[in-house]
């Protein structure tokens, strides 16, 4: 069965698994460092720390590993995935490698080893070197597109991503003014650059109250240049973000109207308070969930094999909780996964009670329940990703604790009777079974 798993498959990092997500945002996270970082310490020309020299070394090992990563990283080309080496290596040295490869290599120690300066001590010159390193800034948009196109992002991420645009720029331009206007040798650093923040904001958003001014004819082609600038910049962000806010609004308008459609149905048919309610409560949990939606639209547009596999790889999930089916083999565990029956319960609802002979466990797929003795009172609460009444399945005991529900519950039942069935089938499970029997006993 194929394994819908994130990891490294034969040597080729698949863009959409885990390792790819935490390492793309390590190195979108040491751009920004360093576009924040370099404009600075060119400006201010500040003496770099033992710490920060340590860092930049650092910061040359991650580039050539993400190099090397490159060179394994599947990639998609229309809408299909790519995963030969060949072609991931031609598709690399085609595109990206020229640009990492000049902001990977360490200018500064080759510089001192050169005997052409020590470091961050090299002439202006040399020192305008590290800004080859921000040709990585170039590298964002792409490494954010690594996944499929067809993959819409959260709306939180976008807003993130335009949001770290808007400061970079404008850490940039304010870092710019400061090197075509010049320093305040009366002031310290930073009153310089709130200064220039100050000024680049105001004239980015072609307010321009005109304290702060061009001394000579390169700062005020600068300072055109950039309401030029601003202009669009502002104008894509804000038309992407409205963009943005409109489709949510569109989505919860299209929920508003399902609502006002199902009230005004059952007004129209005298449906009774209690069950109105009901069924207020109960579409409102519809809505959140989403489950049906995705039943009912993408899962049926799958051919029949994937949408097994699919649903199947969702059951095994809920099999892998239990810890004494965690070791069965795989068979086991996908005859387990084919009985499960989905199940959804409505708030202030008994799953099972106390002294009741058991004939089936339950998984949570989503919810809240109470577990609670008579005598005793509350015990737990119990979630998402929790199982409980495995113990009917080993023995014709009584329940020991009753379970309700405390809100609407999406839950998976596994029948004893099919249980039974599966236990003569594999033996693996039956030993298991008497194992734990054992055990407990």
């Amino acid at each position: 069965m194929r394994k819908f798993r994130t990891k490294i498959k034969a040597g080729i990092i698949l863009p959409e698994s885990l390792f790819s997500t935490i390492w793309t945002t390590l190195i979108t996270v040491v751009i920004i460092y360093l576009s924040i970082e370099i404009p600075l310490e060119l400006i201010f020309h500040y003496e770099i720390p033992d710490w920060l020299k340590f860092s930049n070394i650092i910061i040359t090992l991650i580039f050539m590993v993400d190099i090397f990563l490159n060179f394994r990283t599947a990639y998609y080309h229309d809408g299909r995935l790519i995963m030969d080496k060949l072609k991931i290596r031609k598709y690399y040295l085609k595109g990206n490698f020229f640009i990492d490869f000049i902001a990977t290599i360490p200018f500064e120690p080759i510089l001192m080893l050169m005997g052409l300066g020590a470091w961050g001590s090299a002439s202006s010159s040399l020192r305008f070197l590290r800004l080859l390193r921000l040709l990585r800034l170039f590298r964002i948009s792409s490494v954010l597109k690594a996944k499929s196109p067809l993959i819409e992002k959260p709306i939180f991420v976008t807003i993130f991503q335009y949001t770290t645009f808007s400061f970079l720029a404008s850490h940039g331009i304010a870092c710019g003014w400061l090197s075509v206007n010049g320093l305040n040798l009366e002031e310290d650093n930073f009153t310089n650059y709130v200064h220039s923040m100050y000024w680049t904001v105001t004239t980015l958003t072609t307010v321009g109250y005109g304290d702060v001014t061009p001394a000579d004819n390169i700062g005020k082609l600068y300072t055109m240049l950039v309401m030029i600038l601003g202009v669009g910049m502002y104008g894509f962000i804000i038309g992407n973000i409205s963009s943005l806010l409109v489709k949510v609004d569109a989505d919860r308008e299209e929920q508003r109207e399902k609502m006002a459609e199902l009230v005004a149905f059952m007004t129209r048919n005298e449906v009774p308070k209690d069950l109105r309610d009901e069924v207020i409560c109960f579409y409102i949990h519809f809505l959140t969930v989403r489950s049906g939606k995705l039943k009912e639209t993408v899962m049926r547009e799958l051919p029949d094999p994937l949408r097994d596999q699919l649903e199947l790889y969702v059951s095994l999930k809920m099999i892998n909780m239990v810890p004494f089916f965690r070791p069965l083999g795989t068979k086991c565990k996908e005859a387990l996964s084919k009985v499960l029956e989905p199940l959804v319960v409505g708030p202030d609802k008994y799953v099972i009670k106390e002294g009741d002979i058991g004939k089936e466990m339950y998984f949570v797929g989503h919810g809240l329940l109470q577990v609670f003795v008579e005598n005793v009172g509350d015990i737990a609460e119990i979630d998402r990703g929790s199982f409980f009444g495995e113990m009917a399945l080993m023995e014709e005991t009584p329940r020991t604790a009753s379970v309700k529900s405390l809100t609407y519950c999406n839950l998976y039942k596994l029948d004893k009777d099919n249980f039974l069935k599966i236990m003569d089938e594999f033996e693996e499970l039956s030993e298991k079974i008497n194992e734990v029997r054992l055990s407990r006993s």
